[in-house]
């Protein structure tokens, strides 16, 4: 099984992030414009994902014990909680990427318009894409649970979570009234039903 979960999370990381930097380079030729927001939360965002997917490969080909291991979460149930958020948050992100069309940046370009997805994934978050980044270093660190990983992955949330709100201020902004019904109608992270 340990073959396995190598195999697996490094081909579906591997591949998440092929399709993001696909995204990134057709979104950009198509609107003409630079898409990547200049904030520190977006580098610090950039730089902490960068430092999982490597402590990621790490794990994959080396021994991850060295980065104190964490034994409480060393069973056959956790690694397979693990591999399906894995699965899980690659489906949603590359859905995603494909849901979002134009409307995709990475971090906030005000002086940019781009449209109010509210269909697809969007009907049950209102950060699919976020969420996908979630799960899937939550998948990971269910696979190789270690303390190194576990420090890195609440730094990540944090800096998630701290960009989602500087986008819904934005998105307010930006889309008033059209943004807080749909703000009001779907959850930040997840709803299970919708709401009228």
């Amino acid at each position: 099984m340990e073959t396995f979960e190598k195999l697996f999370v490094g081909i579906l990381l591997t591949a998440y992030f092929i399709g993001f930097v696909i995204k990134n380079i057709v979104t950009k030729n198509r609107i003409k414009q630079r898409i990547k927001g200049n904030s520190i939360k977006v580098n610090l965002l950039i730089v902490n994902s960068t430092l999982l997917s490597l402590l990621t490969y790490f794990c994959i080909f080396f021994n991850p014990a060295h980065l104190l291991w964490i034994h409480t979460f060393d069973f056959a149930i956790v690694k397979i909680a693990g591999i399906i958020l894995t699965a899980m948050a690659f489906i949603l992100g590359i859905s995603t990427l494909v849901n979002i069309k134009d409307s995709w940046r990475v971090g906030i370009r005000p002086e940019q318009k781009t449209d109010l997805i509210a269909n697809g994934n969007f009907i049950f978050s209102r950060n699919p894409y976020f969420l996908s980044y979630d799960l899937m270093y939550l998948g990971i660190f269910l696979i190789f649970p270690t303390f190194v990983y576990l420090l890195l992955y609440l730094i990540f949330i944090v800096i998630i979570h701290l960009m989602i709100l500087d986008e819904e201020k934005y998105l307010t902004k930006q889309h008033g009234d059209s943004y807080l019904k749909y703000k009001n109608s779907v959850n930040r992270y997840f709803t299970l039903k919708l709401k009228k």
